[in-house]
């Protein structure tokens, strides 16, 4: 279609004109005439509305082919990391795949790093020769990819201000390293939001020293990246394992065990600490955390009876589901109690609670449970640690732990359970079997192989839903005496729960 002439010319120029035009319009066919782009015929610069012919261009050169950039590779694409930033009129014609962050921050070898190799569904980019011996590269201008958490020279780590620094004696755990923090000799390394800590196991006056080096090596870096640490905050807890040892009655064994930070504060040993909301007690116990938190919960129960009269069970249910419930299921996979008087002190919070909803006030609390339509908090503490195995399995969580998993063409898809020196202490022993590690394999693996392998969140929870059905629901409470402690692995190993028909 030729374009309008200009308006106000006479008829005789405006076919002379008309006649020109196409003239120009067939010549634009023939090869080697072509168009510069983003510009008219006339010279004029074509606005990105009407500028279809630059869009078709555009639009034709960003169908990228099969093959990867090798500037991109390289990082030194001037298109950019997608590709589509346009350079001399047209975008990238080669692949920018998105990169793996899991890769790139912490590789394969690495627990945090990413396992999939050829099946994940991200692009995983040549490493540096450095970074694959786990070692700073010192190259300038290196251009292949580093990983982040090796702190090299051109990706330095964001700061983190108001950072807390703690160091707790453990034997049993491995020597590697996390996060930002520098390199360490001797001890293990933890950062995560504002919270840092150090771990190492204290066995002679010479692991004292190494962890106290570890500590001014923190804090020398903390200072030389702009977030000095509040050292008056520093906190100190030991796990004591070994209690029968004379070294550990003597009257100065403390002075043989003290730290100090850099301006001369002494860090003080504590009973309790309190670690991104939950206490850490140095017996190894999660008690003063459950009292702590039966206690807050039993506030905001308090304050939520006096502020509303209403007790009719859509007003209850909701007060106690979205303030009360809540403070007693923080981070409930990590302290979940094996101790049968802790399951008690909890579900007594909630054995109150329901029996000043009108019409439960008779009944027992097995039977509120039933009526109510709602889980005791032991069992729904177990319903979490399943539903947390699964989203590791399933790359929906972060494999802190370092769950193994294997496929059985029979059984279908168990996670692995860790084994521990039967030489060890039997309170050692104890404790590693009542882990979330442990336990919620346990738990995970007793599930249906038809429960275990779906892919998506929400049929998995209507699975697990339907199967937890299938078992009685009678937690232990004071004054009354159950067959089991109503765990599900309580119930499957004693072979006395009654399957309900629906």
């Amino acid at each position: 279609m030729s374009p309008e002439p200009p308006k106000g010319s006479e008829k005789q120029g405006n076919s002379a004109k008309l006649d020109a035009i196409k003239e120009d319009h067939e010549s634009e066919k023939e090869p080697g005439n072509k168009e510069e782009p983003g510009e008219t015929q006339y010279g004029e610069r074509v606005s990105p509305r009407r500028g279809l012919d630059v869009k078709n261009k555009i639009k034709n050169s960003s169908e990228p082919n099969g093959k990867i950039c090798e500037l991109y590779k390289r990082r030194s694409c001037p298109h950019g990391k997608s590709g589509k930033k346009l350079v001399d009129g047209g975008v990238c014609p080669d692949r920018h795949p998105k990169r793996c962050f899991k890769f790139c921050d912490y590789g394969q070898k690495h627990s945090q790093g990413c396992k999939k190799g050829k099946r994940c569904q991200f692009w995983h980019p040549k490493l540096c020769k450095h970074s694959m011996k786990g070692k700073v590269c010192d190259i300038e201008g290196c251009t292949f990819q580093h990983l982040k958490y090796l702190k090299t020279q051109d990706e330095k780590p964001p700061p983190r201000a108001h950072q807390r620094e703690s160091e707790t004696e453990n034997p049993s755990e491995p020597s590697i390293i996390n996060g930002y923090l520098p390199t360490h000799e001797f001890s293990i390394g933890f950062s995560f939001a504002d919270d840092t800590k150090l771990i190492g196991a204290i066995q002679d006056e010479d692991s004292v020293r190494l962890l106290q080096n570890d500590l001014d090596t923190v804090i020398k870096w903390s200072a030389a990246n702009n977030m000095e640490l509040h050292e008056k905050k520093f906190e100190v807890v030991s796990y004591k394992l070994n209690t029968s040892k004379i070294m550990r009655q003597l009257p100065f064994y403390p002075l043989t065990v003290e730290y100090s930070t850099s301006c001369g504060h002494i860090i003080e040993p504590q009973v309790t600490v309190r670690d991104l909301g939950v206490y850490v007690s140095n017996e190894r116990s999660w008690t003063p955390h459950i009292e702590k938190t039966i206690q807050g919960a039993r506030q905001m129960a308090a304050w939520a009876l006096s502020a509303f009269r209403d007790r009719s069970t859509i007003v209850m249910l909701t007060l106690y589901k979205s303030i009360v419930r809540p403070k007693l299921e923080y981070c409930s996979p990590v302290w979940n109690p094996h101790k049968v008087s802790d399951i008690q002190k909890i579900e007594n919070v909630q054995r109150s609670f329901t029996k000043k909803i009108s019409g439960c006030k008779e009944l027992t609390y097995w039977d509120r449970l039933k009526k109510l339509g709602i889980l005791s908090l032991q069992r729904r503490r177990e319903r979490y640690s399943i539903v947390h195995v699964w989203k590791i399995l399933n790359d929906l969580a972060p494999n802190d732990l370092q769950f193994d998993f294997s496929t059985h063409q029979r059984l279908g898809i168990k996670a692995s359970i860790p084994t521990i020196n039967r030489k060890a202490q039997l309170a050692v022993r104890t404790d590693y079997d009542k882990t979330f590690r442990v336990h919620a394999a346990q738990l995970f693996n007793m599930l249906p192989c038809e429960i275990r392998s779906i892919k998506t969140l929400d049929a998995f929870k209507s699975g697990l839903g339907v199967f937890l059905e299938q078992y009685p629901d009678t937690p232990p409470v004071t004054g009354v005496t159950g067959i089991n402690n109503n765990s599900l692995l309580s119930w499957k190993q004693g072979r006395t729960h009654l399957m309900q028909l629906s």
